[in-house]
């Protein structure tokens, strides 16, 4: 902070004041942390250490045999990291932060799997053909790296997994039913109000963000009614439709919506990325799709991940305009292209990307699908109203502490099945702001489009609004919301006089 204090700001560039201004954000967040050091679980299903290191490790690059060294050194040394993660998580217990029991079982079912089947893991199934890419890289050298990695994943690989798996496996035995934030911890309201911060990127009020929600939510299920008003039969027939783009092949799929959005975002003339199916062994524990975010030294390494198990043909095209285009593969490209200060993407939270991701999804995406208007309409109102209510749960029991009971009995009064509470209560306890993340960016980007059309009107252009969205990179969206004031004003400075 005082390092960053010794700097004039007035005296800095336009970017330079982004780039301090991220910085300060951070430090905020950093500084209202503090105290705060075990709130965070490092075994939870969707942001977990044992999940998530297999996925990191397999998308290491290789641009030199030193860099297959350092990989090496990487998986013989795991199960001294992996020994860390474990004495943090004992440390939450013993502080009375312990997870619930079927969180911990759930990371310990995973790394069971990994330790008992090492032959499987993602970390040999694709390294073979890893290394059969490096054309510098000799024969010789590519069989013993192949030996060496087989024997260092099937012995100090699957060690730590093992002692992590009964670590989770022990402290499941002390762990009890899911419970939110607000419930577990003394100040879990305010620390959900901070992960907010931290997460989504913004300071505005939980009260705020559930206002926002059921406006939105009452909206859906309006729309849905409409619909059935005006197209029964079409209403009817949403179930049973398949959408004909979702049996094409993904690369396809990229090339259909890289065209459809040509008129509203700027165009790409490149767009490096591969596609690769989650192995099947990881299909039960994954998302069902992914973006990695490639090296900040090797931008062409885009890799988007398919999980067969749980995408099909009705989501697949939608899917990967979120993780591809114009989603997160877009708008990864288009950033590495501008010269932006690379602190300003590490230090910003993950409510910019995925809130973009969702943006382009929900309110695009079904618009370029090949079928009526009553399915596009549905199966986008179907799928926004999904994440809506789940990130107002997410929001009710971490921060107004609900119970599942309580939870169980608001499904019910809104016409949704109150069976559902189990598995949703345990998801939010498991990873309080996950739902948000998605929901509260999206609601952001909203948010400044509103202002942004309701200020310039008639003079509101989509391609030069998102371009400069784009441009800014990622940022807190307070940040974005006071310089879209400068913006406007060039815009209207741009319309034709009436």
């Amino acid at each position: 902070r005082q390092e960053l204090n010794s700097f004039d700001r007035d005296e800095l560039t336009e970017a330079q004041q982004l780039t301090w201004d991220i910085i300060d954000f951070s430090l905020t967040t950093q500084e209202q942390a503090v105290g705060r050091e075990l709130y965070d679980d490092l075994l939870g299903p969707v942001t977990g250490q044992h999940t998530n290191m297999l996925i990191t490790l397999a998308e290491f690059s290789f641009y030199e045999k030193a860099d297959l060294d350092v990989y090496m050194a990487l998986l013989e040394d795991l199960p001294r990291y992996f020994t860390y993660v474990a004495d943090y998580e004992r440390t939450r217990a013993d502080a009375g932060m312990i997870a619930a029991a079927e969180t911990l079982n759930e990371a310990a079912d995973y790394c069971e799997m990994i330790a008992n089947a090492p032959e499987d893991c993602l970390l040999i199934t694709g390294f073979a053909d890893r290394l059969a890419e490096l054309d510098w890289l000799e024969e010789t050298d590519r069989q013993n790296y192949e030996t060496r990695n087989r024997e260092l994943v099937c012995g100090p690989v699957a060690d730590a997994y093992r002692a992590l798996g009964e670590c989770a496996r022990e402290l499941a035995a002390q762990g009890g039913e899911p419970l939110g934030l607000a419930t577990c911890l003394d100040d879990g309201g305010k620390y959900y109000q901070l992960l907010m911060r931290s997460m989504v990127g913004s300071d505005r009020s939980l009260g705020d963000y559930q206002q926002l929600l059921v406006r939105e939510i009452s909206a859906g299920l309006a729309e849905m009614t409409a619909l059935y008003q005006q197209d029964p039969e079409g209403y009817n027939a949403f179930a049973s439709t398949v959408p004909q783009q979702g049996s094409l092949p993904p690369e396809e799929i990229i090339a259909q919506l890289r065209e459809a959005s040509k008129d509203d975002f700027p165009p790409l003339a490149e767009l490096p990325y591969t596609v690769k199916d989650v192995p099947a062994a990881l299909e039960d524990y994954t998302s069902p799709a992914f973006f990695m975010i490639p090296p900040i030294d090797s931008q062409d390494k885009n890799t988007i991940y398919i999980n067969n198990a749980m995408l099909d043909p009705t989501t697949l095209f939608t899917t990967l305009a979120h993780e591809g285009y114009p989603g997160h593969l877009y708008q990864t490209v288009y950033t590495q292209l501008l010269d932006l200060d690379p602190l300003n993407n590490k230090l910003s939270a993950s409510g910019y990307s995925e809130g973009w991701a969702t943006y382009v999804e929900y309110e695009y995406a079904y618009d370029y699908m090949n079928e009526s208007e009553t399915y596009r309409r549905l199966a986008r109102v179907n799928s926004l109203l999904s994440l809506e209510i789940s990130a107002l749960v997410d929001m009710q029991v971490n921060w107004a502490g609900w119970s599942e009971d309580q939870l169980a009995e608001w499904l019910d009064a809104m016409g949704l099945n109150g069976d559902a509470a189990g598995d949703l209560m345990a998801h939010v306890c498991a990873e309080p702001g996950n739902y948000m993340t998605y929901a509260g960016g999206y609601l952001e980007f909203m948010e400044l489009r509103r202002t942004a059309e309701d200020t310039l009107g008639s003079a509101f252009d989509e391609m030069a609004f998102h371009t400069w969205l784009l441009d800014q990179g990622s940022a807190p969206f307070p940040l974005l919301a006071d310089r879209l004031d400068a913006w406007m004003e060039s815009q209207t400075a741009l319309a034709p006089a009436a």
